[in-house]
C-alpha cells in the first residue's frame, strides 16, 4: 500500500513540474541571476578582464577582429559582445562582469529543461542543485570573460543535438549548426564540444531494427534513418558557412608547430586540482566519485536497484561530454599542443553534474529519501563555495597606496591598463593603449615599463623615491634581472605585497659621506644630546668621536626606514 501512495505522490509531482517547467525554469534562471549578482563588483578586475574591457571599449569592430587576427587566438566574438554592452551600461566591474552572470544564469534555467526534456523530471531537480553549488560555475558567473557564455551556449548546443536526436527537423538542425559556430566564435578550445557530438550521433542515431529489417516507410543505411544523416549534414553546412570567415586564421593556427601555444605541458598534479576544483575541493570529489562508483555499480549490476526508465544511452551521454572531453584535453595537452587549463575544460562540468544527477534519480528508492541524501551531500558542497567571489587582484588598494608617495617619486608599472583604470578612468583610461595615455600617466609620476633594462637608462638623481610595480613579473623578468639592478643602484626600503601586485620601495641615496658629516655638526652643536654621545662613548669604552660618527650613521638610516608607505 505504502509503495503505491509513493508512486501516486511521486506521478503527482512530476506532473506538477512538468506542466510547470517552464515557470520553474524561470524561477531558477531568477534565484541564480539573484547569486550571480551577489557583491557582482566588490573585487577588483584582473589583467584577463582588463584585456577584455580595453581591446572591447578603445577599438571599433574593425579593431578587434584585427586584433584577432594577429595577436590572439580566440575568435572575436566575446570581444564584440563586450564592446556593445559597455557602450550601453559603461565600464564599471559590474557592467562587464554582468554579462557572465547573465548567461551562467540562463544557462541554469535551460539546463533544468534540458535534464527534464531528455533525461527525467528527478535528474532536473538533482542537477539543478550541483549546479547551484558548483564554486567553478559561480566563480566564472562573477568574471567578465567569455566563460559564462561558453557555458549557455554548449548548454543550447547540447539541447539541440539531443532534439535533434530524439526528433530531426529543419529547426533543430539549424539551431544547432548555429549555436556550433557561436561557440567556436567564442572559445576556439570549446570547440571540443563538437567532438562529443560527432562521437553520440552514430551511437545515438543508430537503429538496431532498421539495421536487421527494412522499413518500407522509412529510407535507411546500415541502420540509420537517410533523412537523420540528411540533416546532420546540413547542420554542419550551416555551420561551415558561418566558419568561413575565420577558415584562413583558423588553419594557420593550426599549421602552427606543435607546443606553440603559451602553455606548457600539463602535470597530473595540475589535472588533480582541476578535479578537485570542479567538485569545491579535494574530499568533495572523493566523495563523489566514490558514490557515483557505487551507484554506478548498483544499477549496472543489480537490476533491482534500479528505476524502469532506465537507459544505458542516458549514462554514456554526459559521461562523454564530460569526464570524457576533459581527459581528452589533458592527453592532447601532453603528447601534442598544450592546451589544457581548468577555464578551457569548464564547460565539461555539465556533463559531470548530469552524470551523477542521472545515476542517483534512477536508483530504486523513495524520491524523498534520496532527496534528503541529495540535500545532504549539496549542503557540504556549498559549504565550499567561496562567496562572495575570490578576488584574484588588489590592483585598486595599490593605486590608493601610491597615492600617498612623495610627489618626486617615479613610480613603475607593467599594468599601465590597471593602473589608468583605477587611478583616473574618466580621463586617463578614455584614452586608447599608447603614447596618449602613457603621456597622461607619465604627467602623474607613473611610468609603464616592460623592458627589463629599463632601470639602466634613468637618471634617478631627479627623484626621492623609486616604486617598482610588478603584476606579471614571473612572465616578463622570471630571472629578476630589473630587481638585481635596482638594488645595485638604490637603497632598498621595503617590499609591500598586495594581491595580485607587488611594489618594491626604493629610496635614492644622497652623498653619504657629506650627509653623516653634516650630522656630526649638528649634534655636536646640540649641547644635551651632546652629553649622551659622550656617556655612551664610556659605556662602550670608545672614543666620542667615534660614537658621534656612530650616532650619525644610525641617524642616516633612519631617515630612510621611516620611509615606509605603510
Amino acid at each position: 500500500m505504502n509503495k503505491i501512495m509513493n508512486n501516486i505522490s511521486n506521478n503527482k509531482l512530476a506532473f506538477f513540474i512538468h506542466n510547470k517547467r517552464y515557470w520553474i525554469a524561470f524561477g531558477v534562471f531568477a534565484s541564480y541571476l539573484c547569486l550571480g549578482f551577489y557583491k557582482i563588483g566588490n573585487t577588483n578586475i584582473w589583467f584577463d578582464e582588463m584585456y577584455s574591457i580595453d581591446l572591447a571599449v578603445h577599438n571599433d569592430i574593425y579593431g578587434i577582429i584585427l586584433n584577432a587576427i594577429k595577436a590572439d587566438v580566440n575568435p572575436p566574438l566575446y570581444l564584440i559582445i563586450v564592446h556593445y554592452w559597455l557602450d550601453l551600461f559603461g565600464q564599471s566591474e559590474v557592467a562587464l562582469r554582468s554579462i557572465s552572470a547573465i548567461a551562467v544564469s540562463l544557462s541554469c534555467g535551460i539546463f533544468f529543461l534540458f535534464c527534464h526534456r531528455f533525461f527525467n523530471w528527478q535528474t532536473a531537480i538533482f542537477a539543478t542543485l550541483l549546479f547551484f553549488s558548483s564554486n567553478e560555475l559561480f566563480y566564472y558567473a562573477q568574471e567578465g570573460r567569455t566563460y559564462g557564455l561558453v557555458i549557455l551556449f554548449c548548454v543550447l548546443s547540447n539541447y539541440s543535438f539531443m532534439s535533434f536526436v530524439k526528433q530531426p527537423n529543419l529547426k533543430s538542425t539549424a539551431l544547432l549548426g548555429i549555436f556550433n559556430a557561436i561557440i567556436f566564435y567564442l572559445h576556439l578550445l570549446a570547440s571540443l564540444n563538437f567532438i562529443a557530438q560527432i562521437l553520440l550521433i552514430p551511437f545515438l542515431a543508430f537503429d538496431k531494427k532498421l539495421f536487421t529489417e527494412k522499413d518500407p516507410l522509412v529510407y535507411s543505411f546500415f541502420g540509420f534513418k537517410l533523412k537523420q544523416v540528411g540533416y546532420y549534414i546540413f547542420s554542419w553546412s550551416i555551420f561551415g558557412i558561418l566558419f568561413l570567415p575565420w577558415r584562413e586564421r583558423f588553419f594557420g593556427l593550426m599549421g602552427q608547430k606543435s607546443g606553440s601555444f603559451w602553455l606548457g605541458r600539463p602535470s597530473v598534479f595540475e589535472l588533480k586540482n582541476c578535479l578537485f576544483d570542479l567538485y569545491n575541493s579535494k574530499e568533495l570529489f572523493f566523495v563523489y566519485l566514490i558514490s557515483f562508483s557505487i551507484l554506478l555499480f548498483a544499477i549496472i549490476f543489480i537490476k533491482r536497484s534500479r528505476n524502469d526508465f532506465f537507459d544505458y544511452k542516458l549514462i554514456i551521454i554526459p559521461m562523454v561530454i564530460g569526464p570524457f572531453l576533459l581527459f581528452l584535453n589533458y592527453f592532447v595537452s601532453i603528447y601534442a599542443t598544450p592546451i589544457f587549463l581548468k577555464r578551457y575544460v569548464l564547460f565539461t562540468i555539465l556533463g559531470f553534474i548530469l552524470s551523477y544527477a542521472y545515476v542517483f534519480s534512477v536508483i530504486k528508492l523513495d524520491f524523498r529519501i534520496k532527496l534528503a541524501l541529495f540535500l545532504v551531500l549539496v549542503f557540504f558542497t556549498a559549504r565550499k563555495m567561496v562567496i562572495p567571489r575570490e578576488s584574484i587582484s588588489d590592483f585598486k588598494e595599490g593605486v590608493e597606496l601610491l597615492k600617498k608617495a612623495e610627489p618626486k617619486s617615479y613610480i613603475t608599472t607593467d599594468m599601465s591598463a590597471m593602473y589608468a583604470y583605477y587611478l583616473d578612468r574618466d580621463h586617463i583610461f578614455k584614452e586608447p593603449i599608447g603614447p596618449a595615455r602613457d603621456s597622461l600617466l607619465m604627467a602623474r609620476g607613473i611610468y609603464p615599463q616592460c623592458n627589463t633594462y629599463w632601470a639602466n637608462s634613468i637618471d634617478f638623481s631627479k627623484y626621492t623615491d623609486i616604486y617598482y610595480t610588478k603584476t606579471l613579473e614571473d612572465y616578463y623578468d622570471p630571472n629578476r634581472i630589473t630587481a638585481s639592478i635596482l638594488h645595485k643602484k638604490l637603497i632598498f626600503i621595503e617590499d609591500i605585497n598586495i594581491k595580485g601586485i607587488n611594489i618594491s620601495h626604493f629610496s635614492v641615496p644622497v652623498k653619504k659621506d657629506s650627509t653623516v658629516k653634516t650630522l656630526c655638526n649638528n649634534i655636536k652643536n646640540d649641547k644635551e644630546w651632546y652629553k649622551l654621545i659622550i656617556q655612551k662613548a664610556k659605556e662602550k669604552n670608545i672614543t666620542p668621536d667615534s660614537m658621534l660618527v656612530i650616532e650619525a650613521i644610525w641617524c642616516y638610516e633612519q631617515k630612510y626606514a621611516h620611509k615606509r608607505l605603510r
